[in-house]
């Protein structure tokens, strides 16, 4: 078996389409590390602009309200209604101005201090108590909030992490693209760009057993003394310690350049999450918040992928040990990945995919935020049944297949 697993190794090393797939891996990396600087640019652009557009709108409402003001009885319920609407919008526009302040001095290349994150914290905890308060009172109602990609219980839960945020004495990250360390790391395990590096994975391990017998090498091995089950599983376990290996060094190597060119970041900096991911429950019964530190989030995250990557690694073996065809099972499987990748937001689809598609356990935001209603141990466990039942039905297939006349043991 570890010599069987040795010649795998060999053998994937040895291999020019390999060696161009982990420097095809390389380049990605640091593209995906250039492409943070655009996107935090174009955030804190985006940013800029919804406030300015914001800052008209609720200085033209108060100006009219104040209008309306002046001809309306102020004992009149009508008074109250206005001066109230007035009171939220006035609460919107401080509010609004601080937090524009701040991304105006990031978009002419001033770095933002931590008066200014402080201030800005505060100001977005004014902003969705000044929205609870305004919904709460039917000044504003569901409609305004979804307008804003907002829901009462969503600003509820952005009012708890922002007072969790200033009772730890830490500022909110104003720019979640912001290049260093941490948040490298976070935003490289996020679903589109697992997918792409899930599909660098296929094509590293998919030809393992189909490309003997596309180049006639398979007589040799096949004869040997090696059991066929041994074959198997050193052909999975050699692609898994490569893959891990490869993405452990060259993470690792990124994640230290990108620190010491640019900070660690705030790797000790608390998430919000639903309370299930913190206790582990595999089904989760409750929408309670809880918190968890940035380094721990990206362990789990780390640990989540490399399960997902055993389990396509299995079924890609077991598809090519089936079809003898590396390119229709890499077809199969990625046809498998993209309509996860379609339909993870599609409701009609979530609670099918939620339940019984391992490959939809990629998408973490939504595993944090619950909206799965399941924990990601939940989606290990699915990964590893599956993984384990396709090696146990392959095996059985592998050993009773004839390859060169004779069948296997």
């Amino acid at each position: 078996m570890i010599k069987a697993i040795k010649f795998e190794l060999r053998k994937n090393i040895k291999s020019k389409k390999n060696k161009l797939l982990c420097l095809g891996f390389i380049i990605y990396v640091i593209v995906f590390s250039i492409s943070l600087v655009y996107k935090e640019k174009e955030y804190d652009k985006n940013q800029h602009t919804v406030c300015e557009y914001n800052l008209i709108e609720y200085g033209s409402i108060i100006g009219y309200n104040t209008m309306l003001l002046k001809d309306v009885d102020d004992s009149s319920e009508l008074y109250k209604k206005i001066q109230k609407e007035s009171n939220f919008y006035q609460s919107q526009h401080s509010s609004d101005m601080i937090i524009n302040h701040v991304f105006s001095k990031k978009i002419k290349g001033h770095k933002s201090l931590l008066e200014d994150e402080v201030n800005f914290t505060k100001a977005l905890k004014i902003k969705y108590a000044s929205m609870k308060e305004a919904y709460e009172n039917g000044v504003i109602d569901a409609e305004y909030l979804e307008e804003r990609g907002l829901s009462i219980n969503q600003v509820e839960r952005d009012i708890e992490y922002i007072d969790n945020l200033l009772q730890s004495k830490t500022s909110i990250i104003i720019n979640p693209y912001t290049l260093n360390g941490a948040n490298f790391l976070k935003n490289f395990f996020t679903g589109s760009n697992l997918i792409i590096i899930l599909i660098f994975i296929l094509l590293f391990t998919i030809d393992s057993y189909a490309l003997e017998l596309r180049e006639d090498s398979y007589k040799t091995l096949y004869t040997s003394p090696i059991k066929r089950k041994s074959i198997l599983l050193s052909k999975i376990l050699a692609s898994y310690t490569l893959v891990c290996f490869i993405l452990l060094m060259v993470l690792a190597i990124a994640f230290v350049v990108v620190s010491l060119i640019f900070g660690w970041g705030k790797l000790l900096y608390p998430l919000s999450v639903n309370e299930g991911v913190t206790n582990l429950n595999p089904i989760i019964t409750n929408m309670n918040q809880g918190f968890i530190q940035l380094y721990k989030l990206i362990i789990v995250d780390f640990v989540n992928f490399m399960v997902l990557v055993l389990f396509v690694i299995v079924f890609s073996t077991s598809l090519s040990v089936r079809t003898n065809s590396e390119m229709l099972s890499f077809g199969v499987l990625l046809t498998i990945i993209m309509l996860s990748y379609i339909t993870h937001s599609i409701d009609a689809f979530m609670n099918a995919n939620r339940l019984f598609n391992p490959i939809y356990y990629i998408f973490y935001e939504d595993l944090m935020s619950s909206q799965l209603k399941v924990n990601h141990s939940y989606g290990i466990l699915l990964q590893l049944l599956l993984s384990t039942l396709i090696i146990v039905i392959t095996t059985f297939k592998f050993k009773n297949k004839d390859l060169v006349g004779i069948r296997g043991e």
